[in-house]
């Protein structure tokens, strides 16, 4: 073979190299995309399209759904929690302007939280009780959920504003969510 064969083919390899890993790793890429919602959620979901595997997008992470025909935690049913994990839900709380209800949220248990209910009382200046509710709250999008040990902000509407001189407590009553 003579210089001019050899480059040829070398560059012949070359250019074949360079096409198989553009195809490979640039176009098209190794995940598709796409989106789920979850209650009122939107969340961000990758398919390998060389393994299948499935994966949705958390605040915490990526996670993978299950196979077909199984249900992910999520969407499994809720279980109650016992008093004792109960216990271990804490938060500080708001009322907006816009009569909205706001807390921070800290689970202390093993569990993952989903939703809470809580019992929100509202009194006048002179402690006259004006109202006396139970209200499911969701987290706050990005978060579907709050995982064990972590904080998430959890909202929901009242269908009230605070007037001035009105104080509010609450308490947490109920929560939901998944045995990790």
């Amino acid at each position: 073979m003579t210089n001019k064969s050899i480059l040829i083919v070398v560059g012949a390899m070359c250019a074949l190299v360079v096409v198989t890993l553009f195809a490979a790793f640039v176009w098209p890429t190794r995940y598709r995309y796409s989106e789920m919602r979850l209650r009122d959620n939107v969340l961000p979901v990758r398919i390998d399209r060389i393994s299948g595997r499935t994966e949705v997008l958390y605040p915490y992470g990526w996670k993978e759904i299950s196979k077909t025909g199984q249900k992910s935690s999520l969407e499994s049913g809720l279980q109650e929690f016992g008093f004792l994990d109960l216990l271990k839900v804490t938060g500080k709380a708001s009322i907006t302007s816009s009569g909205w209800f706001e807390c921070d949220i800290y689970n202390g248990s093993d569990c993952e939280l989903t939703e809470i209910t809580v019992l929100i009382t509202l009194a006048d200046g002179d402690g006259t009780e004006v109202l006396s509710r139970k209200y499911r709250l969701t987290p706050r999008w990005p978060s579907t959920s709050c995982p064990p040990l972590k904080s998430v902000q959890f909202y929901g509407a009242l269908g009230f504003t605070q007037k001035e001189g009105q104080k509010f407590t609450w308490n947490i009553v109920a929560a939901k969510g998944t045995k990790q």
